[in-house]
């Protein structure tokens, strides 16, 4: 069965654009556009990575991974941080929150496919590259 990505992203047009490409890769792909939502899924569904953004309404997607990495029924799920700011505190703060990698936005579809294909893999490299 295809991994299944859990895309956390309050732009729906780039969750949705994320979403598409990734489907069209072969991945299955489920939407959260709030930390509530991300949570919840992740928790029914236990995806095989998580993209959060780290800028969500209410509450962060910093927050939601600490929820997440907490519990250990979501503990193991890689997430892959995205943020807009691409400075080296909001890479070290989404390291304290639990992320396994940061990557700054913008990032295309094929570039997210490609880190999260390195990652499902076990590639790690350069994690918190800001």
């Amino acid at each position: 069965m295809a991994p299944l990505i859990l895309i956390v992203e309050d732009d729906l047009a780039l969750g949705t654009q994320y979403q598409q490409s990734l489907v069209a890769a072969g991945f299955r792909v489920a939407l959260a556009a709030e930390a509530s939502q991300a949570i919840e899924q992740a928790r029914a569904h236990s995806p095989d990575l998580i993209v959060m953004d780290l800028s969500l309404p209410g509450t962060s997607g910093l927050e939601a991974t600490r929820v997440l990495k907490d519990d250990p029924a979501t503990r193991g799920i890689p997430v892959v941080a995205l943020s807009s700011y691409n400075l080296r505190r909001y890479a070290t703060c989404a390291r304290a929150a639990g992320c396994d990698v940061f990557v700054s936005k913008p990032i295309g579809p094929v570039q997210l496919e490609d880190k999260i294909r390195s990652v499902l893999a076990g590639d790690y490299s350069r994690p918190f590259a800001a």
